[in-house]
């Protein structure tokens, strides 16, 4: 009985020690499986910061914009008054042809507005107050240029530059005001640069006062053009200052008339503009200076 308890112990033992071998050999297999895993991830990993990333950013990348090869010479005199020619010509075509021209030289949108289609269109009105060119040849020649700004305007707003949701501008030529080329370019130069603009082409006081006491607008701009409406226009922003469901309304004026100091004085706007970009850097004041805590 001795000799085989002896045994039994030994067998117990032998037992416990082999399940004690087999534990740590089954532990060192998982560390082993776990340190595969590491080097199985780690691999992964290189593998997809080596090839697989740079493979889909180069499947997804954006073409290049279509740059012109040189920086264009800045339109010239004899370039707009090649444009007006065309724009009088019987040939309806003649202006899409100089325009195509001019922009394939690698000019851009608010380039050839601002440098051709606008000095373009006060020429011709010039050429009427001088008698060289009768009213029904000046307007088909302005209607040419307008119906132009018009079919381009989707393309010139088609990418804002910078996105603006919240700044909105209620726009307008002043009341008699023959101001609807011009109108038309502003109101596109707002919408390329990302505000929010509504465009009050018929230009009713009560229409615009209706407009700010309904809707919030950042800015209320008013295009003049003519002495003769200075007085009524004086009336209308005070109207329109004291209707504005938005209390911090600013109100900003463009016109070739804005350069004058006593037309300045007696408007009483926040902010004037010569042109476009001039409208576009006012506007922006005012919303800075509206930002500003008192």
């Amino acid at each position: 009985m001795g000799a085989n308890s002896m045994s039994a112990k030994r067998l117990q033992g032998t037992s416990s020690g082999d399940h004690g071998n087999s534990s740590a050999t089954a532990g060192q297999r998982q560390e082993l499986r776990a340190d595969d895993g590491l080097d199985a991830r780690s691999q992964l990993m290189q593998t997809l910061s080596a090839q697989i990333i740079p493979q889909l950013l180069r499947s997804h990348r954006r073409p290049p914009m279509d740059l012109p090869q040189h920086i264009p010479a800045p339109v010239s005199a004899a370039d707009v008054q090649d444009y007006v020619c065309a724009c009088l010509a019987l040939d309806a075509a003649a202006h899409e042809t100089e325009f195509a021209r001019l922009r394939s030289l690698g000019h851009e949108l608010p380039a050839l507005y601002l440098e051709l289609l606008a000095p373009a269109a006060r020429q011709i009105g010039r050429l009427w107050e001088t008698d060289d060119c009768t009213f029904p040849e000046v307007t088909l020649a302005l209607w040419r240029i307008q119906s132009l700004v018009q079919s381009l305007a989707e393309e010139f707003c088609a990418e804002p530059e910078f996105r603006q949701p919240q700044r909105r501008i209620l726009l307008s030529p002043a009341p008699g005001s023959q101001h609807t080329l011009g109108f038309y370019m502003l109101t596109q130069f707002f919408r390329r640069a990302g505000w929010s603009a509504c465009a009050e082409i018929e230009a009713q006081p009560a229409a615009l006062i209706d407009a700010v006491r309904s809707d919030w607008y950042d800015v209320a701009a008013v295009s003049v053009s003519n002495s003769a409406h200075l007085d009524a226009l004086s009336q209308l922003i005070r109207e329109v200052r004291s209707a504005s469901l938005n209390p911090g309304l600013g109100i900003m004026v463009g016109g070739p008339l804005v350069f004058d100091a006593s037309v300045r004085a007696m408007l009483g706007a926040e902010a004037y503009s010569g042109d476009a970009l001039d409208a576009l850097r006012a506007a922006d004041r005012l919303i800075q200076e509206r930002a500003q805590p008192n």
